[in-house]
């Protein structure tokens, strides 16, 4: 990349009163940044600001109107994290002082030095592409997290419909051994359809309970819903791969309602699931296995506590678990994306938190010991 080849991604507001000097800058500019919009005093600069929301902010202090420092104290309120760079012809303590109060930590004494310029210039557009690259990759994480969750859950799917197609296959070969060999008994005829047609119901009511997973997330889907009834429902569709497996559900479950995001909390109990079945397959422990769901409520907050009796995790790795990509099993059972999923939507949608430690502890007169992942949060 040729140097300041990186400005030529973001845009640039610059203030000036002074004619001559802002022709200057602007044909300086023009030709390394992708867009520049120039406007004479503070109170333009303002409006140009709120209409096109450029990536840096380029200003003088001394201007009629409205200040450098006035306007920058307005931009600042309307986005922190707004990257300002101020010029000044005074190398004044005062100036320097209400600059920084305002949260500005970059200003440039005139005459302008063209290359001190550009390597501030420069080093704004590079902590800008290191977040844009940030977000694009948390988006490339998320995308991938949602496809992994799906294809659990059209496992679930597969587990769930297996036994009803068994069912209808077996009773419409009875009625077809009876058509072929001229068995026909109306009655028992109108029986076997009407079996067939409970099986088909529960087919469908199946796809009706996976239908919302798969709908898009967005924050306009917040609303109340209650985490036993959604807890169950993710049970529910689990209960057929977690029966293959031979894990029993063990569920202690206290009601309460929060307003959230449903499908992202499904999504959140669906890691949490498989990483408890994908434990049991690597330990390969031959009977016993459980997997304990309880909920409860503190003064100020709901603790979801969800834990296996799979041995744990190993402790050299267990402070690991919710990086991206860090996975302790073959690749053929997961990407290590979907825990790390849960601690982000734990933490940046629902501004909760979500721990996991080894336990050991008492079930069924026997000791037992497993991985625990309490989620906390703060009652609405």
């Amino acid at each position: 990349m040729s140097q300041y080849e990186l400005l030529k991604n973001f845009t640039l507001l610059y203030v000036e009163d002074d004619l001559e000097t802002k022709e200057g800058m602007f044909i300086l500019l023009k030709k390394y940044l992708k867009e520049i919009y120039c406007a004479n005093d503070g109170e333009e600069g303002l409006s140009l600001y709120k209409d096109k929301m450029p990536d840096i902010v380029l200003s003088d202090i001394a201007m009629p109107k409205m200040n450098g420092l006035e306007l920058s104290e307005k931009i600042k309120e309307i986005n922190p994290n707004q990257n300002i760079i101020l010029l000044t012809a005074f190398n004044e303590t005062n100036f320097l002082k209400q600059a920084i109060n305002i949260g500005i930590d970059k200003y440039i004494v005139k005459p302008v030095k063209r290359e001190y310029l550009f390597n501030t210039l420069e080093s704004i557009a590079k902590l800008l592409q290191s977040d844009i690259d940030k977000k694009n990759l948390e988006n490339i994480i998320q995308v991938q997290s949602k496809v992994a969750a799906m294809g659990e859950m059209v496992s679930n799917i597969a587990h769930q419909w297996r036994q009803p197609l068994n069912v209808v296959s077996a009773i419409a070969s009875g009625i077809r051994f009876d058509l072929e060999y001229d068995n026909v008994d109306k009655n028992k005829i109108v029986s076997s359809i009407d079996d067939i047609l409970f099986q088909v119901n529960y087919l469908s009511q199946t796809i009706d309970d996976f239908r919302n997973f798969f709908k898009p997330d967005n924050s306009s889907m917040k609303q109340n819903f209650s985490i036993k009834n959604t807890i169950l429902k993710v049970i529910n569709l689990s209960k057929e791969s977690f029966k293959s497996t031979f894990i029993n559900i063990v569920p202690n479950i206290e009601d309460f309602e929060i307003y959230q995001n449903e499908n992202q909390f499904v999504q959140v109990l669906i890691n949490i699931f498989n990483n408890a079945k994908d434990a049991f397959t690597i330990t390969n422990l031959p009977t016993d296995r459980y997997f304990f769901i309880d909920t409860k409520i503190k003064e100020d907050s709901i603790e979801i506590i969800l834990k296996d009796n799979a041995g744990g995790i190993k402790e050299d790795v267990i402070n690991k678990i919710f990086e991206p990509y860090f996975t302790t099993k073959h690749q053929s059972l997961g990407t290590g994306i979907g825990l790390y999923m849960s601690n982000q939507i734990i933490q940046k949608q629902f501004n909760g938190t979500i721990e996991v430690s080894n336990q050991e502890f008492e079930f069924d007169g026997k000791i037992h010991k497993g991985a625990q992942f309490k989620i906390i949060l703060a009652l609405n």
